[in-house]
């Protein structure tokens, strides 16, 4: 399936409107669900998440499974390992994926490559301003 582009508050470095490739969630709790865009980051090993869904979702943050991710600015952050399960608007099927949540002020969902890309084949189109998600035959989503 394929879907448009975000455009986004702010500019680029050409002074256009950013556009990020952002994808509607729902996060599945135990107690509730949330609504929320994830933003498709082939750069992120891991999926990020900030706690503050955590603690919405009353998520059971292990401390023996904490690990510190290095960020762009090369600072060491903690990092709560957990299991969730998040479904994709416009696919039928929910997924558990293994994601890392994080205290950052600048980290919403970013949704990596560890569990998100091996659930889905992922295609950036930036010239088309589209990218494409399709559920990997490997794991048949």
């Amino acid at each position: 399936m394929k879907f448009e582009y975000t455009s986004v508050f702010g500019t680029n470095a050409k002074g256009r409107l950013l556009k990020r490739p952002l994808v509607e969630l729902e996060l599945i709790g135990k107690n509730k669900n949330i609504k929320a865009l994830g933003l498709l980051d082939s750069g992120a090993d891991t999926t990020l998440i900030n706690l503050e869904y955590a603690k919405a979702l009353d998520a059971v943050l292990d401390t023996e499974r904490k690990k510190e991710f290095i960020g762009i600015s090369g600072a060491r952050i903690p990092c709560y390992l957990s299991s969730i399960t998040l479904k994709v608007k416009h696919f039928d099927k929910p997924v558990a994926a293994l994601v890392a949540f994080i205290d950052s002020p600048s980290v919403d969902i970013l949704l990596g490559q560890e569990d998100f890309f091996e659930y889905f084949r992922v295609k950036f189109e930036k010239d088309h301003d589209v990218f494409e998600l399709s559920p990997s035959p490997k794991t048949k989503s």
